[in-house]
């Protein structure tokens, strides 16, 4: 098989697991919202006061002005919610990969809300766990031990919620916490 061959598979792989993911999306917007809104600790949101002209001549009341958070998304197939549950995975193949990211990139993701598909209703969602990245990044940077402590498969790491701090669990979202 040639190298145009493996990239052609790899792109069709790639694009069809897409288009299942991308599937999900809306869902995964609400329950994103649905974590961060629910508490304040997670976005900052300031309540601004219009000037007369907003007010009078635009029909502004309330100007509403929120921090910028990029969230990702990772959506796995029921079969693998136990696994879901005591961890999640971060890619590490690539020169700069998400691992890297997460360890030293400021414009990365803020959160990756890694998510379990229901397992009957197509494009619905089981469960979410919101993981902070920037949490992840910086304990990480402190202790690189964890990296060389987790499980490293073909391509990405596996890190145990247990492994790590507490606060690098930021939500859940149709689950509870241990002893709750």
């Amino acid at each position: 098989m040639t190298t145009l061959t493996l990239n052609k598979a790899k792109t069709k792989a790639y694009d069809s697991n897409r288009a299942w993911a991308d599937q999900y999306t809306p869902v995964l917007n609400q329950i994103a919202c649905n974590i961060i809104f629910n508490d304040p600790k997670l976005m900052s949101v300031y309540f601004l006061k219009p000037t007369d002209h907003q007010d009078r001549k635009l029909g502004t009341d309330q100007i509403i002005r929120t921090t910028d958070l990029r969230m990702s998304y990772r959506i796995r197939e029921y079969i693998y919610k136990p696994y879901c549950l005591l961890g999640f995975t971060v890619r590490t193949s690539g020169i700069e990969s998400e691992l890297y990211k997460i360890m030293n990139e400021d414009r990365f993701a803020s959160y990756l809300l890694y998510a379990i598909a229901d397992e009957e209703k197509y494009g619905e969602v089981d469960s979410a766990v919101l993981v902070d990245l920037r949490v992840l990044g910086a304990y990480l940077k402190q202790n690189p031990e964890a990296i060389e402590k987790a499980h490293k498969g073909q391509g990405f790491i596996e890190f145990k919620y247990d492994d790590l701090p507490e606060d690098v669990v930021a939500g859940l979202w149709n689950l509870k916490k241990k002893g709750e």
